[in-house]
């Protein structure tokens, strides 16, 4: 399971951290999401997640209906998409 948590947001900038299970305190299993608001558009970039294995099921979590929890499964994400 992905966790995502937002860690930062003003009018231009949002920065969340996604964490695979209870590996939040493992950095380098933690992924960091930041997006900015440029010229009407969105952009992001991932930062620790070099493969990006995780980052699909994270920006997916920001805008799918989560667990009790908080986090959303991936076989949820691949329903939610197909």
């Amino acid at each position: 399971m992905v966790t995502v948590i937002k860690r930062y947001e003003d009018a231009d900038v949002m920065a969340f951290d996604y964490f695979i299970e209870a590996h939040h305190d493992v950095y380098e299993d933690t992924g960091h999401i930041v997006m900015k608001s440029s010229g009407g558009m969105a952009t992001w970039r991932a930062v620790n997640d070099g493969d990006e294995t995780y980052l699909k099921t994270a920006l997916t979590a920001l805008f799918e209906r989560r667990d009790e929890n908080g986090g959303v499964y991936p076989e949820q994400v691949g329903a939610a998409t197909a």
